[in-house]
């Protein structure tokens, strides 16, 4: 395995590869055996080869892939899909960006290490990761994610040394609904005082708005534009916007979403009162999985739940589809618990290269940290945390 040289003083640490690991670092590297293993193991869209690909050149910022294949005996075992990326980290202090500017990044794709990976094969892929650290300036790796039951995890807790390390990560739940064959199965597999929170809600709603209800489906690369203006009326009224964390109209956002729709994985739900805009759903549909990207409504009509309606409305074209799951994504939602059927926590892992800038981002990411911390317990203290809450989303 890879040795550490003057890991005493992080800031002249040295990492060298283990044997066996390739990097990958042109576009044209990603074929013949890496590209057969990779496609045999790819399961979301994220580090779909093709997606990661095309995001190569369509995503802002993106330098060049950084893979890493590590190989035993002649045959690939795993893939660590990554790229190296100049972009803001979007830390927060509370809801305001504490560093805007960018910042080159080895990210490390969501679901990203391919292959059986076993505790062994975790520490060299680590030992890989932070080598890489030492190369092209890059001031730290960001990993997507990782399950904290995972070899990996373990792995990333073990081999970094502490002062390279980020460690005041939180784990994050992960939401999943796993289809049923038909949105009245979906209705039975829930309790009996959920299914009749959904139909009295779905009845109230369409016995108010009548025919004046609308869902509009877009899939088509022709449906963007205006799929874009669509969700862009109703972004624009939502607390998301005010805190800055909404999708919104703009041209790098049509594109990715054209990107998306000619290989016929966009799917984007609106909700109409006659012609105005209320509710929508946004995502990616992969293998029979559809994952939630961006969802919102708009307040004037929250009383009626019109973002509810539309997800039950999207899961019954799901199951008639034959879709398998929605992957609501992170973070505690109720409709995530009401519509769901499973999670599991998973964590966002920083590690900080050896160097001035690595260890400038460590100290700046600890204490913000540490003082997102100590406002929420005040908060929590005074019982006003949810109060804030409320305001921000009014």
């Amino acid at each position: 395995m890879s040795g550490e040289v003057g890991c005493e003083n992080p800031a002249v640490a040295r990492f060298d590869f283990p044997s066996g690991i390739e990097v990958i670092r042109t576009a044209e590297g990603l074929s013949g055996e890496v590209r057969e293993f990779w496609e045999r193991h790819q399961d979301y869209p994220d580090h779909d080869i093709d997606y990661f690909r095309g995001e190569l050149t369509s995503m802002p910022g993106v330098k060049r892939p950084h893979v890493l294949v590590l190989r035993a005996q002649g045959a690939i075992r795993a893939v660590v899909v990554g790229r190296i990326r100049s972009a803001p980290l979007h830390w927060k202090l509370g809801y305001l960006e504490a560093i805007p500017r960018p910042v080159d990044t080895l990210e490390v794709m969501y679901g990203g290490f391919l292959g059986d990976i076993d505790a062994d094969t975790a520490q060299t892929l680590v030992k890989a990761l932070q080598a890489s650290l030492r190369d092209d300036g890059v001031a730290l790796a960001t990993i997507s994610y990782i399950g904290v039951d995972s070899p990996v995890h373990r792995a990333l807790l073990e081999v970094p040394p502490r002062a390279l390390r980020d460690t005041r990560a939180e784990p994050v739940g992960h939401y999943v609904l796993d289809l049923e064959d038909s949105v009245d199965a979906f209705l039975a597999s829930r309790s009996k005082s959920t299914r009749g929170q959904l139909r009295n809600k779905r009845n109230r709603i369409e016995k108010k708005y009548g025919d004046a209800l609308v869902v509009h489906g877009f899939r088509d690369v022709s449906d963007v534009q205006r799929a874009a203006k669509m969700v862009e009326t109703i972004s624009a009224t939502t607390y998301q916007r005010r805190i800055g964390v909404s999708v919104e109209d703009s041209p790098e956002q049509r594109a990715y979403w054209r990107m998306l729709a000619e290989r016929g994985w966009m799917r984007i739900f609106v909700l109409c009162l006659e012609d105005r805009p209320v509710a929508f759903w946004s995502g990616v549909k992969y293998r029979g999985s559809f994952a939630v990207s961006y969802t919102g409504f708009d307040p004037e009509f929250s009383d009626d739940r019109p973002g509810r309606y539309l997800l039950l409305k999207m899961i019954e074209e799901f199951c008639a589809e034959g879709a398998t799951r929605v992957d609501y994504g992170w973070g505690f939602a109720d409709y995530k618990k009401q519509l769901g059927t499973r999670s599991f926590d998973e964590v966002n892992v920083y590690v900080f290269a050896p160097s001035p800038a690595g260890l400038a981002l460590k100290a700046a990411r600890s204490g913000l940290v540490r003082a997102n911390d100590g406002a929420k317990r005040v908060l929590e203290r005074y019982d006003v945390l949810d109060k804030v809450k409320k305001v921000l989303r009014r």
